[in-house]
């Protein structure tokens, strides 16, 4: 792994919307991450009863005073949930009108059903709302959803959110030609960074948490990172 002996800007992700402080994939997260001055959204989403909403579990009572697993609950049941006080789970719809192209939204999308919805809406956005497809990256560790993803829409960035295994994570950037990966910050390896780089494919390490994580990134030369709290990384 070259290390970096230069200190080197490091693109700033806001992990699931910055959640360090607010409910993660939450209104209240966004506009917190885009008042910082963050350029780059992460935001998990899931299509629940033909509805996209952003969610990053399988089971409601991760994150809501509901339970079940989401994907098997209605629209109307999932939105009458709280993320704690006032805050409800945004749709996908709404958190882009939100943003209004103030960032670049890094999506990710669990399942094939998912991935097809999210591109639907994307081409809508580009259609008529003014975006480009400049201003999405779609990721999964899904490989079908990343087959279908590739095949429906070629012009859309596509990232790796990566399991722990190096060799599976950039088989799968190879074979979809990836723009970035998402390794977790506890699984980045010499050779996911050494073949990455010379692919020229971007890594941005998630879930970094603490000023001492974001240095340690910069100094082994990552492109970005993923974090909750997205004023670590612009400070």
């Amino acid at each position: 792994m070259i290390k970096s002996l230069e200190i080197p800007e490091l693109l700033c992700i806001a992990f699931r919307g910055g959640a360090g402080t607010t409910p993660e994939n939450s209104f209240s997260s966004i506009k917190n991450a885009l008042r910082l001055g963050t350029r780059h959204i992460h935001l998990d989403a899931v299509e629940v009863d033909g509805e996209l909403v952003l969610y990053s579990g399988e089971d409601l009572n991760e994150c809501t005073d509901g339970c079940g697993a989401i994907r098997s609950q209605t629209f109307d049941y999932v939105r009458s949930l709280s993320l704690g006080g006032d805050e409800i789970i945004p749709t996908l719809t709404e958190a882009l009108d939100l943003i209004a192209r103030r960032a670049v939204v890094h999506l990710g999308v669990r399942d094939e059903a998912t991935a097809v919805a999210a591109l639907a809406l994307l081409e809508t956005f580009v259609r008529l709302n003014g975006w480009a497809y400049s201003d999405w990256v779609i990721s999964s560790r899904c490989e079908a959803s990343l087959r279908r993803i590739k095949r429906l829409c070629p012009k859309v960035r596509l990232a790796v959110d990566c399991c722990c295994d190096s060799r599976k994570t950039l088989a799968l950037a190879m074979e979809f030609e990836a723009y970035a990966v998402y390794p977790h910050m506890h699984c980045l390896s010499d050779e996911l960074m050494d073949v990455a780089q010379e692919r020229q494919q971007k890594v941005y390490p998630r879930a970094v948490v603490q000023s001492s994580e974001v240095e340690q990134m910069r100094f082994l030369g990552v492109d970005g990172v993923m974090s909750y709290y997205p004023e670590l990384v612009l400070t």
